[in-house]
């Protein structure tokens, strides 16, 4: 075999190294990206919940006093369910076209449209 003559190996480049510059700069920012991505959200501070409602039971002779009259709230009660009306005193309070329905349960009435006072029922004291 013939003698290979061995060629000598180019001199080896300069390696860089890791603390570059730009790596500082993009190893910073990537610190930065992590430490506002994994930080604790702040506590989030709530307001004061509202006073609890406090419910009553209504039976019919109960209710009739508030229909508006000498300076009551006006309470009308739907399928059970009494709601103070005082706001709209115009419409559901004395002298309003829904007067009929003030302290007393409207459900009749108002499923059937009608503001008649037969629609309502008469004796508060049974059923």
């Amino acid at each position: 075999m013939a003698d290979q003559t061995e060629t000598p190996l180019p001199p080896a480049t300069h390696a860089q190294s890791i603390a570059s510059p730009i790596n500082i700069i993009l190893i910073s920012l990537l610190a930065i990206l992590a430490y506002y991505r994994l930080r604790p959200a702040p506590a989030v501070a709530f307001s004061k919940p509202p006073p609890p409602i406090v419910f009553r039971t209504f039976t019919p002779p109960l209710l009739k006093p508030y229909n508006g009259e000498n300076n009551m709230p006006v309470y009308l009660a739907v399928n059970g369910k009494v709601f103070d009306v005082s706001s709209g005193r115009n419409f559901y309070g004395p002298g309003g076209p829904y007067e009929n329905f003030a302290g007393r349960d409207a459900s009749r009435g108002l499923a059937c449209g009608s503001f008649d006072e037969d629609m309502l029922t008469k004796d508060l004291e049974g059923p």
